[in-house]
């Protein structure tokens, strides 16, 4: 078996890589949820509507600005690469910004 097909099949990655299609998975259904609502009560209900910036589909978003900030965080401590931890810092940024509206 080569290195390469050892890597592949690597429990630990593998383990990872379900972790990151989960993670998606919930998020994309999150979005999805918030989406439905909206066009189900979001033009008549202030609460739902994707243009509130105090709404929970706006804070959704801070909090997905922040997940992707610390897990490129990690990313970067386990993977000792710097360019994880720049763009760690973008999205921080990203976070910050669009939270307190810089």
């Amino acid at each position: 078996m080569s290195t390469i097909e050892a890597l592949r099949h690597d429990p630990s990655r593998q383990q990872t890589r379900a972790f990151a299609f989960g993670l998606l998975a919930l998020l994309l259904a999150a979005d999805l949820l918030l989406i439905g609502l909206y066009v189900l009560w979001g033009y008549d209900h202030w609460t739902w509507s994707l243009e509130n910036e105090a709404g929970p589909s706006e804070r959704f978003q801070h909090l997905k600005w922040a997940v992707a900030a610390i897990l490129l965080v990690l990313l970067s401590i386990r993977g000792r690469a710097m360019i994880y931890a720049a763009w760690a810092l973008l999205f921080a940024y990203f976070a910050v910004d669009d939270s307190i509206r810089l």
